[in-house]
């Protein structure tokens, strides 16, 4: 699963706001979140107990869980030029394809 957080701090939000723009342009990414991976897009303030406990919207922002346990397996960094973040998405997720299915 991608998770997203979006946070209105505003050392975060702007990145956040790039990325989230960003995403769509990458074909090969939207086929992967249709097809193969389920998506979520959270709120900061609305984050579960469970997930907040594991670091979500404070210690990252988007990240990779597991299907079980929605743990991350994987933290995005986001303080970087947008492309370059969906890039990174993009390429874990891609390969990740052979473990989920």
């Amino acid at each position: 699963m991608l998770l997203f957080v979006a946070d209105t701090d505003p050392f975060v939000r702007p990145f956040l706001r790039e990325i989230f723009k960003a995403m769509p342009a990458n074909a090969r990414l939207r086929q992967l979140l249709n097809d193969v991976y389920p998506a979520l897009f959270i709120e900061a303030d609305s984050v579960p107990p469970d997930l907040k406990a594991l670091g979500a919207g404070s210690n990252y922002h988007v990240a990779v869980l597991s299907p079980c346990g929605l743990t991350p397996i994987v933290t995005i960094e986001v303080q970087r030029g947008p492309e370059e973040v969906v890039s990174a998405i993009f390429e874990i997720l891609e390969r990740l394809v052979d473990v989920w299915r």
